[in-house]
This record gives C-alpha cells, structure tokens and sequence, in this order.
C-alpha cells in the first residue's frame, strides 16, 4: 500500500512540474509579445523558444531561462517563477 502512495506522489509531481513549465512558457511568450510590442500569435507560432530550468526552489522560487530566436534577434529572458508557476520578475537581454 506504502509503494502505491509513493507511486501516485511520484507521478503527480512529473505531472505538475509539466504543467509548470507549461505555465511559464507561456507567460514568458505573452512578456515577450509586450516587450517587442508584436502579437502573442506572432510569439507562439513564428518565434523558436528554448526553456530551461536553472535553479529548483530556493526561498520559494524557481529560475528559469529562456532563449527567443526572433526576426530582430536573440532574446535572453531571465525569469523568477513561484510555487504557484507564476513568474514574478523578468529581464530580458538582446544577445
């Protein structure tokens, strides 16, 4: 029974981290959209995106970085992200 519980735990906690990384990828898009001032669609559809993961939860946030490949250039966006999969501050960096 023990190893069932800790099967079920252990397979939500990929699901939610999934579902994270979702979450921020999309909000980073929609910052992203804003800061250059063009359409989300434009953002999701045309724009090659690289997400990482670069630091697990220290003091209740995760970094993550993200890599944009645009028509004027590559955009690093460095992004603080909350146990709520919230990104709570950004920059972002022509490279």
């Amino acid at each position: 029974m023990k190893a069932l519980v800790l099967l079920t735990l252990l397979s939500m906690t990929n699901v939610f981290a999934d579902e994270c990384r979702n979450s921020v990828m999309y909000q980073s898009m929609d910052i992203l959209s804003y800061e250059l001032g063009v359409p989300y669609d434009e953002v999701e559809g045309e724009y090659q995106i690289t997400l990482t993961k670069t630091s697990d939860f220290v003091d209740g946030i995760e970094k993550y970085e993200a890599l944009y490949n645009t028509y004027s250039g590559v955009y690093l966006m460095k992004m603080d992200v909350n146990y709520f999969c919230d990104i709570t501050s950004s920059q972002t960096f022509l490279k």
